[in-house]
Order: C-alpha cells, then sequence, then structure tokens
C-alpha cells in the first residue's frame, strides 16, 4: 500500500469520524431520555439537537485540524526552503499523526528540488558523474558528495565561491574543501554520522557556519543545507547547498569588536573605583555605621559584578577572534576552588543567598589556567545567584568522576527550566525567553564557559527540572592524565579558546 493510499485511509477515517460520530451519539442520548427515562418528548429532541450541533461542530474543527495539518507542514517545508524566508524553521515531522510517511516523502523531495539534487536523467551516460548542466543553473554552491564523502562534482557558483578551479576539488574530502567550524556540538560530521547508520533519507540546515580556506584566503560565513539519501543508484549519498553569509555575519563579529574596545575603556575607571572602595573599608570600616558598611558592601559587589561583565565581554572577543590564549600549569583543585567560591562570597550574600562548598579531600591535582577558570566558577555561580529565585541555598560540589576526571557541580534550588531551553544554553547570545524580561544578562556567560573548559579538555552539561532547580557542571582533566600524553614546558601547555566547534572528522585525518 502506497502512502498516498494509506493516507486516504486515514482520511476516509476522520470523515466517518466526523459525520457518523455525533449521530451516533445524538441517538443514543435521544433513546436514553425518551425510552428509559422517560423525558418529554419535546424537551428530548430540543436537548438532542443542541448537543448534536455541538458535538458536529467539535468533531469538525478535530478534523479539519488533523486533515489540514499535513499541508501546513508541505507548506512551511516549501517556505522554509524559498529564498528571502530562512527565518520559517523547518516541519517538525515526528509530530504529526496523520500522513506522517506522505508528508516525509514529499517534504524531503522539497529539500531535494530546492537543493537541485540530480535525478537519474541528469546523469551522464557513463553513470558515474553528473551532468553540471543543470546546477550550473542554480545561484547557490552546490557541492555533490559519494559515500566517502568525496566531492564527485560541483556547480560553478560552488567553484567561483571558493575560487578554486573544479579540478582542483573534484575527488578531494569534503573536509579538506570545506573546513567548517559551527557554533554548537551539533555539527555536519556528527549528523551525517547519525543520518548514515539509522536512515535511508534525511535532511538538516544550520546557520552560521564558518568555513576556513586555502591559500590565507579570508573566512567564508555562511548557512548550510544538506541532502542524505542512502539507497540513490550511483552512490552520491549528500548534497550540500551554501547561502553565503559572509557579509551580514562579518558586521555582527564587527559588532562585537567594537563592544569590547568600548567596554575595554572601562577597565580604568572601573580599577580606580574598587581602588577606592577597598581603601575606604580599610580606613574607615571601623567607624562607619552599620547602613554605611552595608553601602560599602553594595558598592563592592555592584563594582566586582561589572568588573565580571567588563571580562566577560572582552573574553568572548578573544574567543571568537581565535586569540584567547591558556596557560594550563598544575593546581590543587581543593584550594583553588576553596578561594574562588570565599572570593565570590560577598555578590551572593547581598543578594541574600549563601555558598556552601562540599568537596572531596585530596582531590588529585588538575591542569588549569587559574585566570580563566575562575571566569568559568564565577559565571556559573553568578548564574545561580540571579535564577534560584526564593531558594536562598547554592551547593558547589567537587568529586573525583567515573571516568578519572574532576567534576564539579553548581547546584541551586529555583525555579529550574524546561527541557525545550536546555539546548541552547550555552549558544551566544542566548536566553531564555521565560526569564529574559525578568533577569538581566548577556547571554555571554556560559557560552564563555563552554569554549574555557572545552580548551581545557573537558566538558560541560546542565541537567534542570521545572520547580526544582538546575545543575550546571564541567569537568577538568588532572595533571597526571594529561602530563602521559603532552609534554609540559617551563611555560606550562598551552590551548587556543575557540568558540567554534569542528567537524569531528577533522581530528581523524
Amino acid at each position: 500500500m502506497s502512502h498516498l493510499d494509506r493516507y486516504g485511509q486515514q482520511v476516509s477515517f476522520i470523515h466517518f469520524f466526523t459525520i457518523f460520530l455525533p449521530g451516533f451519539i445524538s441517538l443514543g442520548l435521544y433513546y436514553l431520555g425518551r425510552e428509559i427515562l422517560d423525558i418529554d418528548p419535546t424537551i428530548v429532541i430540543v436537548a438532542v439537537g443542541i448537543i448534536f450541533i455541538v458535538l458536529g461542530l467539535v468533531a469538525y474543527f478535530i478534523a479539519k485540524s488533523l486533515a489540514f495539518t499535513p499541508l501546513q507542514n508541505i507548506w512551511q517545508a516549501v517556505w522554509h526552503v524559498s529564498p528571502g524566508k530562512s527565518d520559517m524553521p523547518p516541519p517538525k515531522l515526528e509530530n504529526l499523526t496523520y500522513g506522517r510517511e506522505l508528508v516525509s516523502a514529499l517534504v524531503h523531495q522539497i529539500y531535494d528540488l530546492a537543493s537541485h539534487n540530480p535525478t537519474d536523467a541528469a546523469y551522464k551516460t557513463d553513470q558515474t558523474t553528473v551532468d553540471n548542466g543543470v546546477l550550473d543553473q542554480v545561484p547557490l554552491a552546490l557541492f555533490v558528495l559519494n559515500k566517502e564523502r568525496l566531492v564527485t562534482t560541483l556547480n560553478t557558483a560552488a567553484q567561483n565561491y571558493l575560487g578554486v578551479s573544479r579540478d582542483k576539488i573534484i575527488g578531494k574530502s569534503v573536509y579538506d574543501v570545506l573546513r567548517m567550524s559551527f557554533l554548537t556540538d551539533d555539527t555536519f560530521d556528527v549528523w551525517i554520522q547519525k543520518a548514515s547508520s539509522t536512515r535511508a533519507t534525511d535532511s538538516r540546515s544550520w546557520e552560521h557556519v564558518r568555513a576556513t580556506l586555502d591559500d590565507n584566503k579570508p573566512d567564508k560565513q555562511f548557512d548550510l543545507a544538506a541532502s542524505y539519501s542512502r539507497d540513490d543508484s550511483l552512490g552520491n549519498e549528500v548534497v550540500l547547498a551554501l547561502f553565503d553569509r559572509t557579509d551580514k555575519y562579518s558586521k555582527q563579529d564587527e559588532s562585537t569588536s567594537y563592544v569590547a574596545l568600548a567596554v575595554h575603556e572601562l577597565r580604568t575607571p572601573l580599577t580606580v573605583l574598587r581602588g577606592y572602595i577597598e581603601v575606604f573599608e580599610d580606613e574607615l570600616g571601623d567607624s562607619l555605621s552599620p547602613e554605611h558598611k552595608e553601602f560599602m558592601r553594595k558598592m563592592s559587589a555592584a563594582a566586582q559584578s561589572l568588573t565580571a561583565f567588563v571580562s566577560n565581554i572582552l573574553n568572548v572577543a578573544r574567543v571568537d577572534q581565535n586569540q584567547m590564549t591558556l596557560s594550563l600549569h598544575e593546581a590543587n583543585w581543593n584550594e583553588v576552588l576553596t578561594s574562588i567560591v570565599k572570593d565570590l562570597q560577598l555578590r551572593a550574600s547581598v543578594r541574600g543567598k549563601t555558598l556552601e562548598l562540599d568537596i572531596t579531600p585530596d582531590l588529585p591535582t588538575v591542569a588549569i589556567d587559574k585566570i580563566s577558570i575562575y571566569e568559568v566558577v564565577s559565571n556559573l555561580i553568578e548564574n545561580a545567584i540571579k535564577y534560584s529565585g526564593q531558594g536562598n541555598r547554592i551547593i558547589i560540589h567537587s568529586s573525583l568522576g567515573k571516568s578519572g576526571s574532576i567534576e564539579t557541580v553548581v547546584e541551586d534550588f529555583g525555579p529550574g527550566m524546561p527541557e525545550s531551553t536546555v539546548s541552547e544554553l550555552f549558544t551566544k547570545f542566548y536566553r531564555s525567553h521565560i526569564s529574559k524580561n525578568a533577569v538581566s544578562g548577556s547571554g555571554l556567560g556560559l557560552y564563555l564557559v563552554k569554549s574555557i573548559v572545552t580548551a581545557h579538555g573537558g566538558q560541560v552539561w546542565v541537567n534542570s527540572q521545572v520547580d526544582k532547580g538546575s545543575r550546571f557542571g564541567f569537568s577538568l582533566q588532572t595533571f597526571a592524565s594529561i602530563k602521559q600524553n603532552e609534554t609540559v614546558g617551563q611555560d606550562g601547555i598551552e590551548r587556543q579558546a575557540s568558540g567554534w566547534i569542528k567537524n569531528h572528522s577533522m581530528y581523524r585525518r
């Protein structure tokens, strides 16, 4: 039975539900009222008539929604791939109740057509390569890949986009041609490995992808769409379509750099301000009234928070420009974490929160850059302070994990977050619509946390439940484990912090 026939059966059932079910129920109610309860016929007829109309309307709107939803998903798919409609998200086919198989097949065809996925008629007679005649008419840069992820063909737009002749690209790995970096862990390589092992066809799109080119050419930035088909008779499994956004995203990068330059000018007056506050506390602390002491405490906490904000902006700019270099040295994590938490107690107490440290004694030493790790812990605790709501306890746990790394978790008992918001938390500038109007913030703290921890060779994670609180954690490698694999010089181990996530396959070459 075809997808269309199966959907036809489902529509027939919906029609039956719309037409006959209200009638059956109404007849049953008439029989109940007239024959069993012996109610006056006029009353029964009026009551049953009203019920029939109500049930009919309810059934009509339910049936209309069920039958219309598949068409709506197809329309959404067309709009998603239409030029100038990039703000339309792709349809979520897994949510379909009726017509899922038919809609899935049609949507994949739409994605293939949008990418000008070659058909059998477009192939040359030798059945090995694609005729570029059709592809060259498409203004988007298109790449066709085989099972080994080698480029089998590309159109003229792709050749011009890279500035390299076609014969220097054909037969090369896509990871050599397009050294792509993504803003999240959900990279092209992760997607294609999952799709090729679990599905016959699939499609995916990404925003803000960066590609590093050869010959000292400037990076390209684009949105990426990919279509996968396992059963292609010629072995061409993947078609990539690149939507150039270099100008747009470059302006965003320049804006971040400009903000960082402007914020940098705040460092000097902030340093002066904090210096005067410390002098006043030392020189006048004993003579101040309790009220004035509280003023000084709040000024000191505010100055610390503003300093942390400035540091975040500057560090994010360094991360985006690949200019943030870390120097990892051996350190006692028990002492480092205790010192950081003690330094942040003031910020917590001013907002009515208490910090509790639960750390396993005598943990192995770690390889860290103390300044950047301070930023990590500070951002996680600052978030816990801001988002803990009415809860006044924040617990910092640290222990040896099962994998042998040191795991540190910042736990609050606030309102928590729905699962739908968790996946985007570590994206730059992301702020949940639930809390962004109630709590101030830049949306940069967690982005910076992930960049720094990743540069240390660790991982970050979050567990949160609505009305129960959140747990943000990160792991650090022990110094002994790093020393086994890397040479430790007098200046420690240098690492580069980058907010861009590269394709995993790039590390396997």
